[in-house]
């Protein structure tokens, strides 16, 4: 079973969700440097916010117009979900 990394960003005024983009063109070795996580962790189990420079860094990967001002970012993990057509 493989994982979808995505970014989610939500209103600071009313913690809806207002958006989602793919990130699996980063690859985890990056994402681990990036957020700091443990070397032996193969994947990530929990949610992490994205700071202003994280953003920057994300930017190179997945070009998102970030606004801090209006919006907090985090970084999720989601199964895979495979599609199987029926015979």
């Amino acid at each position: 079973m493989g994982v979808h990394y995505v970014i989610s960003w939500y209103d600071k005024h009313t913690n809806v969700l207002v958006g989602e983009a793919g990130v699996d063109c980063v690859p985890f070795a990056d994402l681990q440097v990036l957020f700091a996580l443990p070397v032996n962790e193969v994947m990530l189990y929990e949610s992490q916010l994205i700071s202003p420079q994280q953003a920057q860094t994300l930017l190179s990967w997945i070009p998102l117009g970030y606004d801090f001002d209006q919006y907090i970012y985090q970084l999720d993990c989601f199964p895979k979900v495979e599609i199987l057509s029926g015979s």
